[in-house]
């Protein structure tokens, strides 16, 4: 017997050997931690679909020393249909920062970026540096605030609202334009992942290195790994990304949806240029946006 859960644990590792599986599922089995395998309802690992194993599975590591300040322009080629594209640009920024909260300094990653383009949108990101856990995200669509929530562990609640907070069933990974770059990503890699999402809560994922491929781009030409991230709940929203194969790790290109508002149409991002930010002192994570 197989048990699906506990494999996904260990299928992130490049080496995922075929023998040990019957000892991923003793294991979980003793550990009282998959019903499933416990009850014997799992015979092999086509029983179980993804999406479904995703919504409990652990989150795959991340790995928070991989990021560093700096600020990148992207060139955007946007496809509403087959013969309709317009053309703009994006820039993605990081940069160290602190965050004051209930009377507590938490050093933070502040992470922007902003698409110009058939639906400009403006998005910030606070991330915890130690771990990466999410601490705020801010969206403003067209100058217009979309929303703007503050996390806690696994509370998710409107700034200013804490009484009307939810609290979700699982853990989630930040973006995807920052998880991606905190991947331990190798030839062979897979992980089943959960992000937030404002109307479903949690989208599940599958993350699939697909190989090694030379990309090119207006900044240059880069070793990358190409990585499919497909969307186990809502297919039009999978996307693939080339990430730099070693530091400083970038997306180089992006084959993605415009926004989860506009599944229908996609965007093509690509690396333009490169603005390593030099050490400074770090600032206040909200900046003057509030």
């Amino acid at each position: 017997m197989h048990c699906r859960c506990c494999i996904v644990r260990f299928k992130e590792t490049p080496v995922f050997v075929e023998m040990l599986k019957p000892a991923f599922a003793l294991a979980c089995a003793a550990a009282l931690t998959c019903s499933p395998c416990v009850a014997g309802e799992v015979d092999n690992l086509e029983d179980v679909d993804e999406a479904t194993v995703a919504a409990t599975a652990p989150l795959p590591t991340l790995l928070p020393e991989r990021l560093r300040e700096e600020s990148l322009r992207y060139r955007l080629v946007v496809a509403l249909s087959e013969n309709q594209r317009m053309t703009g640009e994006a820039t993605f920024t990081i940069a160290k920062a602190k965050l004051e909260r209930d009377g507590e300094t938490e050093d933070v990653w502040r992470i922007e970026r902003s698409d110009s383009g058939v639906l400009p949108i403006d998005r910030t990101f606070v991330l915890r540096r130690s771990d990466l856990a999410m601490m705020e995200r801010h969206v403003i669509i067209s100058g217009e605030e979309a929303f703007r929530l503050r996390f806690s562990g696994s509370t998710v609640s409107p700034e200013g609202a804490e009484d009307e907070a939810i609290e979700l069933a699982q853990p989630v990974l930040p973006s995807w334009d920052v998880a991606i770059l905190a991947l331990p990503l190798a030839e062979g890699y897979e992980t089943l992942a959960r992000t937030f999402d404002v109307v479903q809560m949690t989208l599940h994922w599958k993350v699939a290195v697909l190989g090694a491929e030379t990309a090119r781009a207006p900044a240059g030409t880069f070793d990358t790994y190409k990585v499919a991230i497909t969307c186990l709940d809502n297919d039009a929203l999978s996307r693939t990304t080339w990430v730099t194969k070693s530091a400083p790790y970038r997306i180089v290109r992006e084959e993605a949806p415009i926004s989860p508002q506009m599944p229908i149409g996609r965007v093509v991002r690509d690396l333009a240029q490169i603005d390593v930010a030099s050490e400074s002192p770090s600032g206040p994570a909200d900046g003057d946006d509030r």
